[in-house]
C-alpha cells in the first residue's frame, strides 16, 4: 500500500524537522535517506499503472525465462 510508504516518509520528513530544531545535526542525512526512500517507493507504487497507459509495454513470454533454445 503506497499510502503507509508515504506516510512514514511524512513521519520522517517530521523527524528531520526534529532534529534540525533540537541541533543534532549529525542524524539528518540518515534521516534524508529514510524520507527519499520511503517517498520513492510509494510514489512508484502509485504511478506504476501509469507507465503502461504510456506507451511502455513490457513483453510478453510464453517461456518462463526467453532462451535461445
Amino acid at each position: 500500500m503506497p499510502w503507509i510508504e508515504l506516510l512514514i516518509g511524512t513521519y520522517f520528513a517530521a523527524t528531520v524537522y526534529y532534529a534540525i530544531d533540537n541541533e543534532n545535526y549529525i542524524t539528518v542525512p540518515f534521516l534524508l535517506l529514510f524520507v527519499l526512500g520511503y517517498w520513492y517507493t510509494g510514489l512508484m507504487s502509485l504511478l506504476q499503472g501509469r507507465f503502461g497507459a504510456a506507451g511502455v509495454s513490457a513483453t510478453t513470454h510464453t517461456k518462463p525465462f526467453p532462451v535461445g533454445v
